[in-house]
């Protein structure tokens, strides 16, 4: 799996990114690795640390969403002031 961005240095990242971005690709990451890393932890029969890889898993996808939801939220909020509904005229 290939990191979400060029740089393993997320610090580097964070100079040129926003914070938003740079929060949301590594959530996604750590998701996407966790449930990778759950799956090798059951077939090794660890049935705790495949538990506590399925909790970040989760934390980490709920994190995901919550950072695309509040970007979405943000370009339509930008968008309406753009374009002003007839009603405002």
């Amino acid at each position: 799996m290939a990191l979400p961005f060029d740089d393993a240095s997320v610090a580097g990242m964070a100079r040129t990114e926003p914070i938003e971005t740079v929060q949301r690709s590594v959530s996604g990451y750590v998701a996407d690795m966790a449930k990778d890393l759950r799956a090798i932890a059951t077939n090794a029969d660890l049935p705790v640390l495949a538990y506590l890889l399925s909790v970040a898993e989760e934390e980490a996808r709920s994190t995901h969403r919550s950072l695309r939801t509040e970007t979405t939220a943000k370009v339509l909020a930008d968008a309406d002031g753009l374009y002003p509904s007839p009603d405002d005229s």
